[in-house]
């Protein structure tokens, strides 16, 4: 008996973007995949159709991060899976590298100017601390250029690095035991550790919200809160209001429901959620803490 002909109307690989269950969108994930299965295809004697020829930025809009990194080459027509030969992960890992490197030097030498940092210790945990919040820092600025796609995000995005950048200087000081100015703002409003604590923790519910009732087209982007999630972890500030108090607890269960969604094998949620853990501790464990010394 003749066998009836194999035809495979779309099959690809992303690049970038959400992780499935096990699956992760990676450039060596996506290669790995394409040698693969053409090697398959062609001992099988299958018709296929690869997706897709250019990465698509514009499917963003409508698929989020991982909706546009499908190509074999790039939006800028530059050759991205190769058929054969090694596989860079990140091509451009030098700018982000070089970045982190930058960011992380001027806490401590911020300090040395102004002949803060007076001991061994403080020295260390400003190098450490500006060198782990610059990483991040670095990890979001680069998540900021590959998804963001509209103004919209764009502006959302880019001011919340601008939090970030100003929240990160602050936060190394302050686990450094250095003095942290309160910087005044329109209308009153001031620029404080727990009203930084507060602006991270509300920023964090309502990305955890998204990815627990619409989750499939947004990201995981830890490295816009792991900074200040282990930052504020590391603190004894003040005990906050209830209002916070229910905020965290709010965040605390909707990360239960991203994990509990997402299942087990997406590290992905695994991590996201140890975050938001780790910020809704910083406001509800450390507040017995204070409250029992």
């Amino acid at each position: 008996m003749k066998s009836a002909p194999i035809l495979i109307g779309e099959v690809g690989w992303p690049s970038a973007g959400r992780r499935r269950e096990g699956a992760e969108p990676s450039l060596v994930n996506e290669t790995r995949f394409v040698r693969e299965f053409m090697a398959a295809a062609e001992k099988a004697g299958a018709t296929y159709n690869l997706i897709e020829a250019f990465d698509q930025p514009w499917k963003r809009e409508l698929e989020g991060t991982v909706g546009g990194a499908w190509g074999f080459f790039d939006a800028d027509r530059a050759e991205k899976v190769f058929t054969k030969g090694p596989v860079v992960e990140w091509p451009d890992a030098p700018t982000w590298i070089g970045l982190a490197v930058v960011l992380g030097l001027l806490p401590l030498a911020w300090a040395l100017v102004r002949r803060e940092a007076k001991d061994a210790a403080t020295v260390a945990l400003l190098g450490l601390g500006g060198f782990a919040a610059a990483a991040a820092l670095s990890l979001q600025a680069r998540h900021m250029v590959i998804a963001s796609r509209g103004i919209e995000e764009w502006t959302i995005n880019a001011g919340w690095l601008a939090v970030s950048l100003v929240g990160g200087w602050m936060l190394v000081r302050a686990v450094a035991g250095l003095t942290v100015p309160v910087v005044g703002l329109a209308r009153g409003f001031v620029l404080s550790l727990p009203n930084l604590r507060f602006a991270a923790l509300c920023a964090m519910t309502v990305a955890t919200l998204g990815l627990l009732f619409n989750a499939r087209y947004r990201d995981f982007p830890v490295s816009m809160f792991i900074a200040m999630a282990v930052g504020f972890g590391l603190l004894r500030l003040p005990p906050p209001p209830r209002e916070q108090k229910a905020v965290a607890l709010l965040l605390a269960a909707a990360a239960l429901g991203v994990m509990i969604n997402e299942g087990w094998m997406n590290t992905h949620a695994w991590v996201w959620s140890a975050t938001a853990w780790v910020l809704a501790a910083a406001v509800l464990v450390r507040k017995r803490r204070a409250e029992a010394a």
